[in-house]
């Protein structure tokens, strides 16, 4: 499986705020990929040729698949694991911070300017978290219930922050500014 997990870079001026939200989903293969097999067809995890029986007994979001490695996996590896995801992410926002918005017209002119990120990342046996695509636009339609349910709350959060609506919880979680 990969996590797709949703970030948001907000730019106000000179500073960046990087914020990752704590919904998010699962993608699960077909079939199960193999480094030793490298002739067969290798399907990456996209949401859109998903094993259905498979998903429907596992974890589809991210607080079920932290909950889920935390009782199954013990020693609050689910913890653990996401606390390597957000210094991978602080990683990549240091990266970040050198290119978003600094030829931007808006940012002379005072402006709040955001965009919200998709980012694909595998986990291996050790729980170390691997980044295998950035997407700048993600898919923001459902498959399920819980994936309408959560993209929905990340839009809500998402104009939270941006001060267009008020609300007492936000689960957009601050991983750094700049």
């Amino acid at each position: 499986f990969d996590i797709r997990i949703f970030l948001l870079v907000i730019q106000k001026g000179n500073q960046q705020q990087y914020y990752r939200h704590t919904g998010g989903r699962c993608h699960y293969t077909s079939q199960d990929f193999d480094l030793g097999n490298l002739s067969t067809k290798i399907h990456i995890p996209t949401g859109y040729d998903e094993d259905k029986e498979f998903k429907n007994s596992h974890p589809e979001t991210l607080k079920e698949l932290q909950q889920y490695i935390n009782r199954y996996g013990g020693g609050g590896g689910g913890d653990y694991l996401f606390t390597r995801i957000d210094k991978l992410l602080r990683e990549c926002c240091v990266a970040f911070s050198k290119v978003l918005g600094n030829e931007s017209k808006f940012k002379k002119q005072g402006t709040v300017q955001c965009q919200l990120f998709g980012l694909d990342i595998l986990s291996d046996d050790t729980l170390q978290p691997v980044l295998i695509e950035i997407n700048k636009g993600p898919e923001m339609t459902w498959s399920s219930e819980a994936e309408r349910q959560y993209k929905k709350k990340i839009a809500e959060d998402m104009f939270n922050l941006l001060g267009y609506t008020k609300s007492d919880v936000n689960e957009f979680i601050s991983i750094l500014t700049i």
